[in-house]
């Protein structure tokens, strides 16, 4: 689980950004998360632990979607075969208990929602199968 824990850190570090684009007067939620995801592919590839890399954000669709590649590992391994549901669930239980107490969170959350966007995070090994999932993050 600590590839789980450092992904939602590195993913609570980015959320700043929203502020910064949500200064934008008069901006629409589509709007200000295009500009996240451009403001957070400028950092991009950016290490999130010792075998995750955050290779960029794509907004599109209504879609959110944080791209990281997973590096060949034993823990790669057991984290790419974990239950999407449980994936699912650990994101968004910790996604809604941060915005409880994060400013910048609730207000990253209250930018998807009012875009009615989803939130995916996507995983991409680095072992030569390219073996990818998408895990959907339930915010509401």
């Amino acid at each position: 689980m600590k590839t789980l824990k450092n992904i939602l850190k590195h993913f609570l570090l980015v959320l700043p950004i929203i502020l910064v684009t949500s200064c934008g007067l008069g901006e629409s939620p589509e709007q200000l998360l295009k500009d996240a995801a451009k403001e957070v592919n400028q950092s991009c590839p950016s290490r999130v632990d010792e075998i995750t890399v955050l290779k960029e954000v794509i907004y599109e669709n209504h879609r959110f979607i944080y791209v990281y590649e997973i590096d060949d590992a034993p823990d790669a391994n057991l984290f790419m075969d974990l239950e999407d549901e449980v994936l699912s669930d650990y994101f968004s239980n910790e996604i809604k208990e941060n915005a409880k107490s994060n400013s910048d969170v609730k207000l990253f959350v209250e930018t998807l929602r009012k875009d009615n966007a989803t939130l995916i995070h996507r995983y991409i090994m680095n072992d030569g199968s390219r073996r990818t999932r998408e895990i959907a993050v339930d915010y509401d």
